[in-house]
Order: C-alpha cells, then structure tokens, then sequence
C-alpha cells in the first residue's frame, strides 16, 4: 500500500468508526510508543484535549504521533505544541485541524497499556511537564554558555 492510501484510509476510519488501530513506525516516542507497536487512536473533540495527551496529528501530508505539552492562545485561535519524547526540539504548532485522534492504546508483545487510566493520565501530564522543563533548561544554559564564550 502506498503511503497516501494509508493517510486516507486512517482519515476515513477517523471520520466514519472514530478510532483506528495501526502499527507505530519510527522512534520518536521511544520509548513510551516503540517501533513496530500497535496503537489505538480514538477521535477526539477539541475541548477533551489536555496536557499529556499522545496526539495523532497531519502536517504535509503526514501523520505524526506525539505528545502534547502545551496549549497557547493567540487572538482567539489555539496552538498546540508538541513533541516527540525521543526529538531535541518541540514541533511547530498546530490548530485543531490538524488534529485527527488520540492514543489510548498501546500494544506489542509483551503490553497492553490503556491511556485513559488515572495513573497513566498522571504520567502522560508528568513527563509533558519534564519535557517543557528539559526545553527551557536547555535553552537558558545555552543562552548563559553564549554569553560565557562571547559567541554571537
């Protein structure tokens, strides 16, 4: 199947069935979500949408599976911001219409994890808020080596 069937075929069981289930590929959730996992993802109304949560997202033409650790608002739209937990940097943001679903599944092997617990809400809103911090860490020690160093 080519990569367009595949979008379109995610979008459709999104619209009609309002959950899909497909096999994860890449690395950028490593380790929470890992290569070859199967996840569950359920649409999503906007206003269920928090911190933490693991989002299906389309940008280009792609799908992205990431979490979110922020929401701003700008006039009167919302972004939300991104990341992969296993990336440097958070994604550029995105408006609701990008977004087509959220993780409450993940399943290989050896698991079956539901997000929609307690528990595993409370860690998903954690490490959204470790990886905020980890951001504006990093970013203030290298904008204190830049001034060390003199660098321009």
């Amino acid at each position: 199947m080519t990569e367009e069937i595949v979008l379109t075929l995610v979008k459709e069981s999104l619209e009609k069935i309002k959950m899909v289930r497909f096999r994860a590929l890449g690395s950028s959730m490593f380790p929470f979500i890992k290569n070859g996992d199967i996840i569950t993802v359920k649409y999503i109304n906007s206003k269920d949408i928090v911190i933490g949560d693991i989002l299906l997202y389309q940008r280009d033409e792609k799908f992205f599976v990431h979490r979110l650790i922020d929401k701003r608002r700008n006039n009167n739209n919302i972004y939300y911001i991104t990341k992969g937990d296993n990336l440097p940097n958070s994604d550029l943001p995105i408006e609701i219409s990008s977004i087509k679903g959220k993780v409450v599944e993940i399943q290989n092997d050896k698991r079956r994890i539901s997000l929609d617990s307690l528990k595993m809400k409370i860690v998903n809103y954690s490490i959204a808020k470790i990886l905020t911090f980890l951001i504006f860490y990093i970013i203030y020690i290298l904008k204190k080596l830049k001034h060390v160093f003199k660098l321009k």
